[in-house]
């Protein structure tokens, strides 16, 4: 299933990361580039790490990425 429309990544790419060692937003975006665009697919990144456990960083955490319109 596709999970980040504006790259196209697929939740079989997300969880290839995961397994690389992506444990954060960040490190999604930098891995396979979901989540680095629109943010409208942040909720289902964060579903699919906590699958694994990870603690998910909270506003204002500098490794939680920010998507800022131009």
């Amino acid at each position: 299933m596709i999970v980040c429309q504006c790259r196209r990544i697929s939740d079989r790419h997300v969880r290839d990361a995961v397994e690389r060692g992506a444990s954060n937003l960040v490190d999604l975006a930098r891995d396979c580039g979901a989540g680095s665009d629109c943010s409208g697919c942040h909720e289902t990144l964060e579903a699919l790490l906590g699958e694994r456990n990870f603690t998910l960083p909270q506003a204002g955490d500098p490794r939680r990425l920010v998507v800022v319109a131009a």
